[in-house]
């Protein structure tokens, strides 16, 4: 394209007015076309000159700083973007001498997060540097691709290692548990041939030791529950599924968790959309998922607050919000709450999420979270649902569809 401007430029003196005419529409046609590729790129680009006012951007930077494209052009970059730690890497770049680089950001936009790759180019004219291209690779389904590898890798480790070790633990604790019991009994029979007198010093020796027996024995039970906990979340989950209305399940949760939440002063508001299809899921494992996350909301807000719980249908799939105002959750932590043994607080195994985690995707479903600290999180359960005795494992336009018959599924599972 550019010898055959050379040469036209060359001869425009001699050509006619329809010559020049074809010339200039040839050239609309390829700017419309390169206009069109630009603007059809996956990623944002914007193209600024040394001065950084804007050359060129395409629609993809609308979307990702919610601008208008008319304003960009000639806008100056920083009017454009408005996050200060992207800002201040493309500044770094351009500014303090240091070599073209990449680096990766997270983006809150109407309260969902995106991931990119801001990459950072000479824009090179006639070998020299007249501007510069910054690049906005969007990475977003990548990291959630790379992030679902690590967390299957973390569980598969976390198999072999947890379920050794826990046996190893729980064979012990067992013994413990009934040599206590047998203290107990000694003790018992001991205090049966004393308590005649109330000021001998072998009964209060005894009722002393009944009192660190006692502590002992709820230590023991906790080391249980935590080990029992690390077992449920290592072995294969053994799902049984029905048919269920999810508000049948729902309301049986609130109805356990509303006393203990009254007690806080926090209140439970469940909305149901209209017209919920049948889930097929295994009723008490999505229970405990749904009375670990409400838990966790619970410790969150601590008093005096509220929890939303929203049902319905999105792109094919039932999606169940569970919102909260409590103190929220950490940018830096999102990625790493549903780990095995990743807890912020001062109690617990770390495995809540885990498990949660585990379960929803056993059922085929999927499970996100959206938070701002000091604001409260939402997480949202993804499941399939049942449509005409089929289960649908969504229909939207990123999401795959099966059609299984679920008396079929019924019978696969009872195998």
């Amino acid at each position: 394209m550019n010898k055959f401007l050379e040469r036209a430029l060359n001869k425009t003196d001699k050509m006619s007015k329809e010559q020049l005419i074809d010339i200039l529409l040839s050239l609309k046609g390829h700017y419309d076309l390169m206009e069109n590729v630009f603007d059809s790129l996956f990623h944002g680009i914007i193209i600024v000159d040394m001065d950084l006012k804007v050359l060129s951007a395409n629609r993809v930077v609308n979307k990702i700083f919610l601008g208008k494209r008319k304003e960009l052009v000639g806008s100056l970059l920083w009017d454009i973007i408005d996050d200060q730690d992207i800002s201040n890497f493309i500044e770094t770049i351009i500014f303090k001498d240091v070599k073209y680089d990449s680096k990766e950001f997270s983006i809150d936009r109407s309260g969902n997060r995106y991931d990119y790759r801001v990459v950072v180019n000479p824009l090179i004219i006639e070998k020299k540097i007249s501007g510069h291209m910054i690049l906005f690779e969007d990475i977003t389904e990548a990291k959630k691709r790379d992030n679902k590898l690590v967390m299957a890798e973390k569980l598969a480790s976390m198999t072999t290692l947890t379920a050794s070790v826990a046996h190893e633990i729980k064979n012990p604790l067992g013994a413990v548990s009934i040599y206590i019991q047998l203290i107990q009994k000694a003790l018992n029979e001991e205090k049966k041939d004393i308590e005649h007198d109330s000021n001998n010093l072998k009964l209060k020796k005894c009722e002393k030791i009944e009192g660190y027996i006692d502590i002992i024995n709820e230590e023991v039970d906790r080391l249980n529950s935590i080990v029992l906990d690390f077992l449920f979340a290592v072995k294969p989950i053994d799902i049984h599924k029905d048919r269920v209305y999810i508000d049948t399940l729902i309301d049986e949760v609130v109805g356990l968790v509303k006393y203990e939440f009254n007690e806080k002063n926090i209140d439970i508001l469940v909305n149901y959309e209209s017209s919920l299809p049948f889930v097929d899921i295994d009723y008490n494992s999505i229970k405990q998922c749904l009375l670990n996350i409400l838990i966790n909301a619970k410790g969150a807000i601590g008093e005096n607050g509220q929890v939303n719980i929203d049902v319905y249908m999105s792109d094919g799939y039932l999606n169940i919000d569970i919102e909260d105002n409590g103190v929220g959750i950490k940018k830096e932590n999102l990625a790493k709450i549903f780990e095995p043994y990743f807890s912020t607080k001062d109690t617990g195994s770390g495995l809540g999420l885990t498990i949660v985690y585990k379960i929803v995707k056993e059922h085929n479903g999927d499970i996100k979270v959206n938070s701002k600290l000091g604001e409260g999180s939402i997480f949202t359960i993804i499941l399939p649902v049942i449509r005409d005795n089929k289960l649908f494992i969504g229909d939207g336009d990123n999401k795959y569809c099966e059609n299984k018959d679920v008396d079929d599924i019924d019978g696969e599972n009872s195998e």
